[in-house]
């Protein structure tokens, strides 16, 4: 369960959609060749770590998933919206799945419009991912990346779930 406790009130869902990005040997990271900038710091830090960074207009939430060094993480893709739905609807101007079915609309539906939260643990930020209250869904997809045909299947959704991102071609994991 994504949290985030907003200026305007508490937003949030179940994570319905990942990519994963594996590092130094990943074309497609910020970090690949071992390449580091001032912007992807935070990506290099602790698991749990939050990153988020601006990419054609719109803001994109990274979490660090390795020890601090190992520059690996998720771009969490999309929610299936539990609370605040109300005011995610009207951040977005619209309703049902197109509100927080993609990343930069999930960002925009959360009302994160700045990179201030980079480098805050989600234990102690105002974004935060409650693991008790996790649900495990019946059938995770894995697929290509979006954008990346040429990638192995490191994106991974819900089955089923509308509040995916458009399809591709899947396999089971």
């Amino acid at each position: 369960m994504l949290k985030f406790n907003s200026s305007e009130g508490v937003v949030g869902g179940l994570i319905v959609e990942t990519e994963a990005y594996l590092g130094i040997n990943d074309s497609a990271s910020f970090a690949f060749n071992g390449k580091k900038s001032s912007l992807d710091q935070p990506l290099f830090g602790p698991g749990g770590t939050i990153f988020i960074y601006k990419t054609y207009n719109s803001y994109m939430l990274d979490v660090v998933t390795q020890a601090s060094g190992i520059p690996e993480g998720i771009v969490i893709r999309a929610i299936e919206p539990k609370f605040g739905n109300e005011l995610m609807k009207k951040r977005r101007g619209v309703s049902g799945p197109s509100v927080t079915n993609g990343p930069g609309k999930l960002t925009a539906a959360l009302g994160i419009e700045t990179t201030v939260l980079n480098g805050q643990s989600y234990r102690e930020s105002t974004l935060t991912l409650d693991w008790p209250n996790r649900l495990v869904p019946k059938e995770i997809i894995s697929a290509q990346r979006m954008g990346n045909a040429n990638t192995p299947q490191l994106r991974f959704y819900v089955r089923g779930n509308a509040f995916v991102s458009r399809s591709r071609k899947v396999n089971k994991t």
